[in-house]
């Protein structure tokens, strides 16, 4: 078997959990910033080498979400952190290759399926850290008190993760919740700042083969299903319970990411 599955011989309940996944990107991008991240686990479970094939869907959406909260977004809040991101993203590729190199080749697959499980299993625990046990609550009259060193941290953990496994958005979803933007300029902001960061990823993505003609192919079946996640998003976002709803997603991402260490 390929790296990747053939596009026309994915077995049907893989190709639905891929289905799934790409909805849920879609769904990040306007309307439920949390759900991304099944997205990924998802994708992780039923392809090798995931990254590469997520990350067109995920632009995909981007475009969709750039263009219906351009607007909305807060560059400031964006710009500054886009230089931290980008020393991430190069430490990021740099993993990448090694994991890639010929004296891993044959175990590839796996390493970075655990990388990314245990990702995923932190950025959980992390989410569910900022929204049940911890005790101080940011100050909302003092949204920049956390300083330099914490938008550099922030910045270039998120570069990392997103070049890794597509999935900073928990942690940019904490750093913006931070800044106590309203619903619809968190969004704005959060949809625009991916939209540059995955497009700056995809050179280093098609360098290192994560990005080929096969998996553009496979992606072509998933665009529709990110699409219409991007659009439901959108037309959803003033009447969905977006705290239960991440919170089933956070549920089912912890399992798919259990699943990946094992």
């Amino acid at each position: 078997m390929s790296e990747y599955f053939n596009p026309t011989h994915i077995p049907p309940v893989l190709w639905s959990l891929a289905a799934l996944g790409s909805i849920g990107f879609g769904l990040s991008k306007t309307g439920i910033p949390g759900v991304g991240i099944l997205g990924v686990a998802l994708f992780a479970v039923v392809f090798q080498k995931s990254p590469g094939l997520a990350l067109p869907l995920l632009i995909v959406a981007d475009f969709v979400a750039g263009f219906a909260y351009y607007r909305l977004a807060v560059w400031p809040k964006m710009l500054r952190m886009f230089p931290w991101a980008a020393i991430g993203i190069l430490a990021g590729f740099w993993m990448l290759n090694a994991i890639n190199s010929s004296e891993h080749k044959d175990s590839a697959p796996k390493t970075l399926n655990h990388i990314i499980g245990w990702m995923l299993i932190a950025l959980v625990g992390l989410s569910v850290w900022w929204r049940w046990l911890r005790k101080t609550p940011a100050d909302p009259d003092a949204p920049d008190s956390h300083g330099l060193a914490f938008e550099i941290v922030v910045g270039v953990i998120s570069g990392f993760t997103t070049m890794i496994a597509n999935a900073a958005g928990p942690i940019m979803i904490l750093y913006l919740l931070r800044m106590k933007l309203p619903k619809m300029q968190f969004i704005g902001t959060c949809s625009l700042f991916f939209l540059v960061l995955n497009c700056f990823k995809v050179p280093f993505m098609v360098y290192n083969g994560m990005i080929t003609m096969e998996t553009m192919r496979i992606d072509l079946q998933f665009i529709p299903f990110s699409l219409l996640g991007a659009f439901v998003g959108w037309a959803i976002i003033k009447w969905i319970n977006q705290a239960l709803f991440e919170s089933l997603c956070l549920a089912f991402t912890a399992i798919a990411a259990v699943y990946l260490v094992r």
